[in-house]
């Protein structure tokens, strides 16, 4: 899964969206415009890109609903707002670069 994860976040925006569908539920990191990392969960990560035009995905792992709550138990301090809106403190991107690593891509 490793090298195909990677290739899936280097597809273009179309393509990428058709590969997404295949992925199933998973745990994901974007940052948004104004530079805030949001984490969470999806189904459906074709469907959550929608939601987030115009950011960027930086990393993505293969999770169960429950495997969701545990990291935000561990960022609560890092929150900007909400309870899954980051600050990109060095603790936010370790957890994103550990996907980033898993996925066969560079750290941030």
């Amino acid at each position: 899964m490793r090298g195909r994860s990677a290739f899936l976040l280097n597809q273009s925006r179309m393509s990428r969206a058709e590969a997404l569908r295949t992925l199933g539920p998973v745990l994901y990191a974007v940052r948004l415009r104004d530079g805030l990392i949001k984490i969470g969960y999806t189904a459906r990560m074709d469907d959550r890109l929608y939601h987030f035009r115009g950011c960027e995905v930086l990393a993505f792992k293969q999770a169960l609903a429950e495997d969701e709550q545990p990291v935000h138990n561990k960022l609560k301090a890092h929150l900007a707002h909400g309870q899954e809106y980051y600050h990109p403190t060095s603790e936010v991107l370790a957890v994103v670069n550990d996907w980033r690593e898993a996925l066969g891509l560079q750290s941030l």
